[in-house]
């Protein structure tokens, strides 16, 4: 019912030359990570471009040390990565405090920082 009323809303938008709003589109973020350090690229228009540049983020200063990079994760709003010497966990969250608390959460460890962590515009 939501559909016929948005479609006919439309239609009587476009006869009366009114203007409607465009539905935004989602933009990607993602994070690598290494050893020493990280990839962060946020407003891509696809999950695989902000997986690819994270990696070459990452990696353009990671083969300096011959290290070699690893994607974390990608997220819609904002995302951050903590880990410890044992491990690596990621979180999401409307905000990057959410995404970053979400992270330390996850590593479920009282030793531990945030690695990286990054939002798409909104």
């Amino acid at each position: 019912m939501s559909i016929r009323f948005l479609a006919a809303a439309a239609s009587a938008a476009f006869l009366l030359g009114v203007a409607v709003p465009a539905v935004a589109d989602t933009m990607y973020g993602a994070i690598a990570t290494s050893d020493s350090y990280y990839g962060l690229y946020t407003n891509a228009s696809s999950k695989a471009e902000a997986r690819s540049k994270a990696l070459a983020a990452c990696n353009r200063m990671a083969t300096k040390k011959d290290e070699s990079c690893t994607f974390r994760v990608w997220f819609t709003r904002c995302g951050a990565v903590a880990e410890n010497d044992k491990y690596v966990a990621y979180g999401l969250g409307t905000t990057e405090a959410k995404a970053k608390a979400e992270a330390m959460s996850s590593l479920n460890a009282s030793d531990g920082s945030i690695s990286a962590s990054g939002c798409n515009d909104q």
